[in-house]
């Protein structure tokens, strides 16, 4: 796996941020970040306290991702055993962490508090990722649907759809049009 600190980015922040939470007691370092954070919303304001709050959910959004991305081999539950069971929890858990750090990233950097909507929108992930200065994005092959377990899922099916699937796996909307698309239909995404 890739060692996300030493992505330029998360440099970057650390050098604008300052050493010892500098922003605290120095009015134009809080100016500074404010400008930087008025790029994802012009809402946010310059006062120490919520500088000081960016911060910190920022910190806990990317060491969270970082974990996620940095653990080989994800295992969660009955570790000595590394069973099949096992090892599916623990990229579950790895999915987890890699969306509640992006989410906390985005949710922060949006300033997306005092939205009724606790989660993020496809809106918002829309907003987000066009104010960012992504690499083109590498498409997610489908898995492969002849697998044992994933064919075992996909025929239990009595509509052969796979629609019990995605009931069970929860998704609406576009997301289930997604999901059906790449794990049902094999189509890369």
């Amino acid at each position: 796996m890739p060692d996300i600190t030493q992505d330029d980015g998360w440099k970057e922040v650390g050098a604008m941020a300052g050493p010892n939470e500098s922003w605290l007691t120095d009015l134009a370092k809080c100016s500074e970040i404010k400008g930087r954070l008025s790029i994802f919303n012009p809402q946010h304001n310059e006062e120490p306290q919520h500088i000081d709050n960016v911060m910190k959910a920022l910190s806990i959004g990317f060491h969270l991702t970082q974990a996620a991305v940095e653990w080989d081999n994800p295992v969660a539950g009955n570790t000595l055993a590394k069973s099949s069971t096992a090892q599916a929890r623990g990229i579950q858990w790895q999915l987890v962490m890699a969306y509640g750090g992006f989410e906390s990233v985005t949710k922060t950097l949006m300033d997306l508090k005092g939205e009724k909507n606790s989660g993020l929108t496809l809106a918002h992930v829309q907003i987000f990722t066009s104010k960012c200065n992504l690499p083109d994005y590498i498409p997610l092959k489908a898995p492969d649907t002849t697998s044992k377990n994933l064919e075992k899922w996909l025929t239990k099916s009595p509509t052969g759809t796979g629609k019990e699937l995605l009931n069970f796996i929860g998704l609406k909307n576009g997301d289930r049009n997604k999901i059906k698309d790449w794990l049902v239909n094999s189509n890369e995404i």
